[in-house]
C-alpha cells in the first residue's frame, strides 16, 4: 500500500490575458469562450513550460477548459517542454465548473498517473486550490495571468478531499527570464523564442500536369512574397508530419511526402538560426477556399521556371532541382 501513496502533483495555471482586439471584436462580446490570447500571454505560457520542464515538473496528463484562451495557454505551455498537442485533453465541463467538478475528474484519474496540469481560468482554479487547501483565506488572489500553483498531496486520486493539499509553490510568468534557453532547457545560450522554433520543415508541392512538373507556391502570410508552406517543426510529431500539417494549413493541400528530404537550409530569425528540412509533396487534393484554415494567402501552380522566378528564398531553388531529379527517377 505504501508504493500505492507516492507524492502526486496537481499543477493549475491561470490562462493568459485576453487580446485587446478580440475582446473588443463585436463577435467575442458576450463569450469569454472564443477571446484570443494576446501575444504577451502565449510567451508567458511559453516560459512557464520551460520552467516546469527545467524543474522536472512534466505532467502525465494533461487537462484544459474549453475556452480559447486556456486551450492555447496549454498548447503553448507543453510545447515548450517538448510535448505533442495531441497530448492536450480539452474538457467541455471544467469551464466555469466549480471545485466538485474538478475533483471528480481528478478522482478519476489512473493512479499511475504521477502529475497533472489543469489550464483554466482563475475563479475555477482559485476555488480548487481553497478546496483543496487548509486556512486560505477566501478573499486572497493567488494566480495571476499565467501564473502557477504546484500543489502536492499523498494519497490516491480517487481518495481526493478538502484541506488534502499542501501548496508547494507558486510561480508568477513575471518572474521567470524574458529570453528562453537554447539549445533545450538547460542550455546556456539565450534566444527570443523556445528552442523548438528554430527546428523547422517544409514542403515544395508539386503536380504532374501533361507530363510536366508544375510547383504550388503561396503567398507568405503578408501576402508580399511567395513562398512554400514552411513552418515550426512541432514536438510530438516528425518532421515530415509537421511539414504535412503545415501544407494543409498554410497552401490547402494534402498528398504524399517522401520519406527522405530533398535538403536543409539556415535562415536568421528571433535572435538565432532556424534550420529547415524541405520535403516533396506530390499533391492529392486541393481544399476548397472555405475549408483552407489561410484562405487569405494566394496560391499558384507555376512552371518549373516560373517558380523559380517568383520565389523568395534562394536556398530553395537546389532543392527544386533535386526534386526535378527525384521525380524522374521514379
Amino acid at each position: 500500500m505504501t508504493g500505492k501513496l507516492r507524492k502526486k502533483t496537481i499543477l493549475l495555471m491561470r490562462q493568459g490575458k485576453a487580446d485587446a482586439d478580440a475582446v473588443a471584436n463585436e463577435r467575442c462580446k458576450g463569450s469569454a469562450l472564443t477571446v484570443a490570447l494576446c501575444d504577451d500571454g502565449k510567451r508567458n505560457a511559453q516560459r512557464m513550460g520551460v520552467w516546469l520542464a527545467a524543474h522536472d515538473l512534466m505532467p502525465d496528463e494533461i487537462l484544459s477548459t474549453s475556452a480559447e484562451r486556456a486551450i492555447v495557454s496549454a498548447e503553448k505551455c507543453i510545447k515548450s517542454m517538448g510535448i505533442g498537442v495531441q497530448d492536450l485533453r480539452i474538457d467541455h465541463h471544467l469551464y466555469k465548473a466549480g471545485p466538485k467538478r474538478f475533483i471528480k475528474v481528478l478522482s478519476g484519474l489512473s493512479e499511475q498517473t504521477r502529475c497533472v496540469l489543469i489550464v483554466g481560468d482563475k475563479t475555477g482554479l482559485e476555488a480548487l486550490i481553497r478546496y483543496l487547501l487548509s486556512g486560505v483565506d477566501s478573499d486572497a488572489s493567488m494566480l495571476k495571468a499565467t501564473s502557477l500553483a504546484v500543489l502536492t498531496f499523498d494519497a490516491l486520486w480517487s481518495g481526493l478531499h478538502a484541506a488534502i493539499a499542501r501548496l508547494d509553490q507558486c510561480v508568477h510568468a513575471a518572474s521567470l527570464p524574458g529570453r528562453f534557453p537554447y539549445p533545450d532547457v538547460n542550455g546556456d545560450e539565450r534566444r527570443d523564442r523556445p528552442a523548438y522554433y528554430y527546428r523547422q520543415s517544409a514542403v515544395i508541392p508539386y503536380r504532374k500536369k501533361h507530363k510536366r512538373i508544375e510547383i504550388l507556391l503561396i503567398t507568405s502570410s503578408s501576402n508580399k512574397h511567395w513562398v512554400v508552406p514552411k513552418g515550426i517543426w512541432e514536438p510530438g510529431l516528425s518532421a515530415r508530419d509537421s511539414a504535412a500539417k503545415e501544407a494543409l494549413e498554410e497552401a490547402g493541400v494534402e498528398g504524399i511526402i517522401d520519406v527522405d528530404p530533398l535538403g536543409s537550409y539556415v535562415y536568421n530569425k528571433w535572435g538565432g538560426e532556424c534550420r529547415v528540412v524541405i520535403f516533396p509533396m506530390r499533391v492529392g487534393h486541393v481544399v476548397n477556399k472555405k475549408q483552407w484554415q489561410e484562405s487569405h494567402r494566394q496560391r499558384q501552380w507555376c512552371s518549373v521556371r516560373k517558380a523559380r522566378a517568383k520565389l523568395y528564398q534562394p536556398a530553395l531553388l537546389p532543392m527544386i532541382d533535386t526534386l526535378l531529379k527525384t521525380v524522374a527517377a521514379k
